[in-house]
């Protein structure tokens, strides 16, 4: 193969992959969702958590994340379900629009490519607080969540 042939292919690789969206998809309260994988900072088993009284409903408290303090966010408060499962086990640290914050969630299940456009929800369609569409995920639709309108959302 030529150079020029491979810069060719190299180019073309490139702009396919430019229209590809990476997400990871997780679990908590219940529901199975997607992040965006470029506002997720880290993933980890949850430490300790601190409480914090005085604080918003949905801020469980602190713990330490790859040497930082960070708020735990309790996903179930912010999107009002209950689920009989136990909450945290992992935390994913995400950053959007200058806020951090780690995501207290059950299940980290997959990272996942794709590279079709988000299917958009209308006013009325939307379900969860953050949620901006839906992918298509094993045969099912599931939630996509912007960090940045999660993290806006709490108080």
């Amino acid at each position: 193969m030529s150079l020029e042939e491979r810069e060719f292919n190299l180019e073309f690789a490139e702009a396919e992959r430019q229209n590809v969206k990476s997400f990871i998809i997780s679990q908590s309260s219940g529901i199975v969702f997607a992040l965006h994988l470029d506002e997720t900072r880290g993933v980890s088993t949850i430490g300790r958590i601190i409480p914090t009284p005085g604080t918003a409903p949905s801020i469980t408290g602190l713990t330490y994340f790859r040497g930082g303090i960070e708020a735990a966010v309790n996903l179930g408060e912010i999107w009002k379900t209950k689920s009989s499962e136990k909450p945290g086990g992992h935390a994913i640290l995400v950053e959007a629009g200058g806020r951090r914050a780690v995501l207290i969630v059950e299940d980290l299940i997959d990272l996942f490519d794709s590279n079709s456009e988000l299917e958009n929800l209308g006013e009325a369609g939307k379900e969860l607080i953050g949620q901006v569409g839906s992918i298509q995920f094993n045969g099912r639709k599931i939630p996509v969540i912007s960090a940045l309108l999660l993290l806006q959302s709490i108080a």
